[in-house]
């Protein structure tokens, strides 16, 4: 069920006054929405073509929000703490609970569907638009694929065991690529899931956060709770498996904070990283750069999201328990607007030649 709007404001004047007060946090060019779920953020999803943004959370909410208005355009129930949400298209966000259920709401109708179920919670999920096939992965172990053009009547098109819980999962055109406890990383083909393409390791030691495929779908990026970032490649080509490389990130002195999300820009290729630092950063992967390091934020960042085009990047800050029960800062979504030069890679200049 839908549950009613809330906190709108009532007129056109209060949402352009609304939008002009919260246009500066900090200095930078970014605004703090309005009306933030009531607990912990766990994911946030720009739309296919929109500046809609879709935010689950464990107060058991999914929520959309009209990113340049900072209006909440919906909010559903999603029936249990909601781990991880995406659009399918437009029109229709999908969300997986703590409950193991994969939900689709229409946003037009507020209609509710349970596309089906694992037999532990949804950590993560991602989505081939044109295809219409969902892929969830699940602290059971298992990744499966949904077929929504057909309707699943609560069976998957495919299911694959994994070696340990399934931490995060990235889906780009036809390739998949899942994460798992044992820093497994398996790549799969979206067109026959009946089996990986390829059974991987990290090259991470440590636990694997999060994973991104780049927007070719040739390579992805991977953070660990050691505070350490790898560019990995799809390609089992020897050539391409050479220039995997990993670097250190989101410390302070000999402190080192987890790396909780980790997103690619849809233009240039250039990728974010936030972690429990409270801190954003933006990389150029192909020269093996930092871009720039966004201020701090109040406490962790639990998820990263670039809209469309890349001008804009939502950033969840809420802490993640990486300390255990303390006092910590209230749950705050920033969305950023981005410069050029912030998320551009730089050319490298070519070297003088030593002859004449």
């Amino acid at each position: 069920a839908r549950l009613p709007p809330h906190d709108r404001p009532t007129s056109s004047a209060d949402r352009v006054s609304r939008h002009r007060r919260s246009a500066q946090v900090d200095g930078m060019p970014r605004t703090r929405l309005s009306s933030p779920p009531e607990d912990g953020i766990t994911c946030v999803n720009f739309a296919p073509t929109s500046n809609a943004l879709l935010v689950s959370s464990w107060d058991s909410s999914l929520r959309i929000y009209d990113a340049d208005l900072d209006l909440v355009r919906g909010r559903f129930s999603a029936g249990a703490p909601a781990l991880c949400c995406a659009f399918l298209d437009d029109s229709k966000a999908l969300c997986g609970g703590l409950d193991g259920k994969l939900r689709l709401f229409d946003v037009a109708t507020s209609s509710a569907l349970e596309l089906g179920s694992h037999d532990a919670a949804v950590r993560a999920l991602g989505c081939n638009e044109d295809l219409k096939l969902v892929v969830t992965g699940s602290w059971d172990r298992t990744v499966k694929t949904w077929d929504t053009r057909s309707g699943t009547n609560g069976v998957a098109a495919a299911s694959v065991e994994m070696p340990g819980k399934v931490y995060s999962l990235s889906v780009r055109e036809s390739v998949v690529v899942a994460a798992s406890a044992s820093q497994a990383v398996w790549v799969f083909d979206l067109r026959n899931m009946s089996e990986p393409v390829a059974r991987r390791q990290s090259s991470l030691k440590y636990q694997t956060r999060c994973i991104a495929l780049s927007p070719d779908a040739m390579s992805f990026a991977l953070g660990s709770i050691e505070g350490r970032v790898a560019v990995e490649y799809v390609s089992d080509d020897p050539a391409m498996q050479g220039k995997k490389y990993s670097f250190k990130c989101h410390r302070s002195g000999d402190v080192i904070f987890p790396v909780n999300a980790v997103a690619f820009h849809p233009l240039f290729g250039t990728f974010a990283t936030g972690g429990c630092d409270g801190g954003v950063s933006i990389w150029d992967g192909a020269n093996k750069r930092r871009i720039i390091g966004l201020k701090n934020f109040p406490t962790s960042i639990a998820s990263l999201a670039f809209n469309q085009d890349g001008t804009l990047l939502a950033i969840a800050s809420s802490y993640t328990f990486e300390q255990g029960e303390i006092e910590h800062p209230p749950d705050e979504i920033y969305v950023h607007k981005l410069l050029p030069t912030e998320v551009k890679p730089k050319q490298r200049l070519a070297r003088k030649s030593s002859a004449g």
